[in-house]
């Protein structure tokens, strides 16, 4: 019996030691590092203020495009959200953001048709603020400058004028690398190596105001601006450069000669036998057949060069020939009334003829007496008979 018992007892005792060593090895196997826990709460506490701070700045700007929506009712409905510009009356316009929803779509004022990809939202806000400028920057504009910028100026006063940024691309420049900036002689401020590459170019304000041809330093931009307006007529010298004429000679003589080219062309027109001299006029340029005091670069230089008014008086010379000799440009010559004279005389003459300021009839230099022209005379006893006939059938 005794035996039994403790058989019994044994085999009962067996499986709950066994029991009790599969429970310790399982507390042992599910124990957790405190370590990483402590990682891992602290980087979901992070995450969880990430996911909050995103759904408030969502919410906010939920909130403030609702309230726009409400104030901008009477506005199109095709308009799209824009950014606000600021700009100034020197041409320099800043863009102030502020931070949105990704949700949402950005576009600049003027710029609808510009493709920019919307992957980063920086770099679309980079692309279009660069072609529009901001407040410390705007891109050159095309334009005609007719004063001359001073060859010497100070880094550091007009790079600090220009915000320490380039004109051309709007980079900004730390102050260190100042004398690596290169001058414009044209717009006056200062680039990077990317917009100046040293060209040179000739400066209209100096040849309008000192007649300097020299060839000066100038930007990438102002290179490609001058050489585009090289030949258009541009430059009127009875509004620019007004003392050109008494300073320069052979201006003034290429002057001389083209206001006879002028009233001798409408001499030749009315001549059907003159094709062949106005196809020699041709050969000048459109602007000079047209229209006195009106130059471009290009005519300038051939001035300068002494290349322009030999090329003018070969043409008023085969001009002259041609009226000399032609019978239907003779018939609408004048002879001079005061002296009576055979020889005829034209408008075109100024250096031998004079027209009066009234009915512009011609007559000599040497001849015309002011406010006696005979022309004018009988225009007035013709005035003078037909009023008395009036008064008399009254």
């Amino acid at each position: 019996m005794c035996k039994e018992r403790h058989k019994s007892s044994a085999q009962e005792s067996l499986p709950q030691k066994q029991t009790f060593r599969l429970h310790r090895h399982k507390v042992k196997y599910s124990r957790v590092d405190p370590r990483r826990e402590r990682y891992k709460r602290r980087h979901l506490d992070e995450d969880m203020k990430m996911s909050h701070r995103e759904t408030h700045i969502c919410v906010e700007q939920q909130t403030q495009d609702k309230a726009e929506e409400e104030a901008g009712k009477d506005e199109p409905k095709h308009q799209m959200k824009t950014l606000s510009v600021l700009s100034t009356d020197s041409g320099f316009e800043e863009m102030t953001t502020s931070i949105l929803c990704s949700s949402c779509s950005y576009q600049l004022p003027g710029t609808e048709n510009v493709a920019v990809s919307s992957d980063s939202l920086t770099e679309e806000i980079r692309q279009r603020t660069r072609m529009r400028g901001s407040l410390s920057w705007a891109p050159p504009r095309f334009q005609i400058i007719f004063t001359v910028q001073p060859t010497h100026r100070s880094h550091l006063y007009v790079v600090a004028s220009q915000h320490f940024l380039c004109a051309g691309c709007g980079t900004e420049v730390e102050p260190r690398y100042i004398k690596k900036l290169r001058y414009c002689e044209y717009l006056g401020r200062y680039f990077c190596d990317c917009c100046h590459s040293g060209s040179e170019a000739v400066i209209p304000g100096r040849v309008l105001s000192c007649w300097d041809f020299g060839r000066y330093p100038v930007s990438d931009f102002s290179k490609q601006l001058l050489d585009s307006v090289w030949q258009q007529p541009l430059f009127d010298l009875t509004c620019v450069g007004k003392n050109l004429y008494s300073k320069v000679k052979e201006l003034d003589r290429f002057r001389e000669v083209q206001d006879q080219l002028l009233g001798i062309k409408k001499l030749l027109k009315a001549c059907r036998l003159s094709e062949s001299v106005l196809a020699e006029l041709e050969h000048l340029p459109a602007h000079l057949r047209e229209q006195s005091n009106l130059f471009s670069m290009d005519d300038l230089q051939k001035v300068k060069k002494g290349q322009l008014v030999p090329q003018a008086k070969a043409v008023l010379q085969s001009a002259i020939t041609h009226v000399e000799n032609c019978e239907l440009c003779l018939a609408r010559g004048f002879i001079c009334e005061f002296c009576r004279e055979k020889d005829i005389i034209f408008p075109f003459q100024t250096d031998i003829c004079k027209r009066c300021p009234e009915c512009k009839a011609c007559f000599h230099k040497k001849c015309f007496v002011v406010k006696k022209c005979p022309k004018c005379a009988r225009i007035q006893s013709r005035k003078d008979r037909r009023n008395e006939s009036m008064k008399s059938d009254t």
